[in-house]
């Protein structure tokens, strides 16, 4: 059994000290003490002034209805996107991904690939040793498997041809 030190003990029980948390210091003020603290600005300055125009006025775009200028091309499907451009000798990417779960990479053999009419890259992990990281938690990262792969879908190789 376990209570506060202060409650008592009778005999034979086991008492432990439960540590109490010391209240925040903005909690032991009142109200009126936080409306006058020194690190806030004046209650006029948290609004603006009264003599705003409204929201939109005076203005030509900011507040104002714009028509969609290709929104009939969209709608009808006519619209081009970055997807849709071909240009003649572009390049085009391909990634082979893992379809395991967990492995380990034994060998990529690129040779095949190499040899096709068109291709101009072949790229493996082992191409690209360097880590980096997008988002700071993740600075050990590999644009590509380096020795295994940990899910379905990790990129093992990438290919570049016309």
């Amino acid at each position: 059994m376990i209570r506060p030190a202060d409650a008592g003990a009778h005999a034979g029980s086991t008492t432990a000290r439960v540590p109490q948390r010391p209240p925040e210091p903005d909690a032991q003020r009142s109200p009126d003490d936080l409306a006058s603290r020194d690190d806030l600005p004046p209650p006029g300055d948290l609004f603006p002034p009264d003599d705003l125009p409204p929201p939109g006025e005076g203005l030509s775009v900011v507040g104002r209805r714009m028509r969609k200028v290709d929104g009939l091309a969209k709608a009808a499907g006519r619209a081009r996107y970055a997807d849709d451009i071909a240009l003649p000798g572009m390049l085009h990417g391909k990634i082979l991904r893992s379809p395991h779960p967990h492995a380990r990479i034994v060998a990529v053999d690129t040779s095949r690939a190499e040899a096709l009419e068109g291709v101009h890259a072949v790229v493996t992990g082992r191409d690209m040793p360097t880590t980096y990281g997008i988002i700071p938690w993740t600075p050990d990262e590999h644009p590509l498997c380096v020795d295994r792969v940990r899910y379905v879908g990790d990129g093992v190789a990438a290919v570049a041809a016309v």
